[in-house]
């Protein structure tokens, strides 16, 4: 079931870019790098797969439904 709609999914790309890209230039080594690299696999991940978590804690739902 998914919870996330599809500019939501987008926003979360380019933010897991930014993470991962700030991962990557950051000038300060090994913790910085891993939280950012790990936030950047979440965010990926929960645009990927079109779920988020906290959404379903807090009940909520960005897709569109479609009236059946």
């Amino acid at each position: 079931m998914q919870n996330e709609g599809a500019l939501d999914r987008g926003i979360r790309f380019i933010i897991g870019c930014c993470l991962l890209a700030a991962a990557l230039m950051s000038p300060f080594a090994s913790h910085q790098q891993v939280f950012l690299g790990l936030g950047a696999g979440v965010v990926y991940l929960t645009a990927a797969v079109g779920f988020c978590p906290l959404y379903k804690l807090i009940r909520l739902n960005t897709t569109r439904h479609q009236p059946a």
